[in-house]
């Protein structure tokens, strides 16, 4: 499955991505490097956070659809490559997504199995108690909440 971590900037994607990463609740995921035509900034690897690409090559890869998606944000381009993420759907790898809003509809529309999740701030979230570890899902469009918790392992897919 491809599942799509969203949310605006600041909303806690990379976050829990990486905790997720470190610790999948079942196999273990494939998380697709983004490019993106933004400078690299201190501590950055490319290949790592992304593929740091220039505009021409960017603009290429765009003219020789080898993306998913792609969008500008706040000056920059930013895109999913189908290299990232298509092969491994295909070995039967589960992928995992750190975009935004914008771009989990265009790839919703591309990939059909595509699964959105939304992080909710455990900060508002009325129906935690304080102090829990647990980290609130939204999936798009589907009325219901789920829930996992990263630390016991339990997802909504494995209840």
């Amino acid at each position: 499955d491809l599942f799509i971590v969203s949310s605006p900037s600041g909303g806690g994607k990379t976050t829990l991505i990486r905790r997720l990463l470190a610790d999948p609740p079942g196999e273990p995921l494939h998380f697709a490097v983004s490019h993106t035509t933004r400078p690299m900034r201190a501590g950055e690897t490319d290949g790592r956070e992304y593929h740091f690409t220039s505009v021409a090559e960017f603009q290429r890869m765009v003219e020789r659809e080898e993306f998913l998606e792609h969008n500008n944000v706040h000056d920059n381009i930013y895109g999913t490559s189908k290299a990232e993420v298509l092969p491994h759907l295909a070995a039967g790898e589960d992928v995992v997504l750190d975009i935004d809003v914008q771009g989990a509809r265009d790839v919703r529309r591309a990939v059909a199995r595509a699964r959105r999740w939304l992080p909710v701030s455990t900060r508002w979230n009325p129906l935690l108690s304080p102090g829990t570890s647990t980290t609130r899902f939204q999936p798009e469009s589907t009325g219901f909440a789920a829930m996992a918790d990263w630390n016991s392992g339990s997802t909504p897919a494995s209840r």
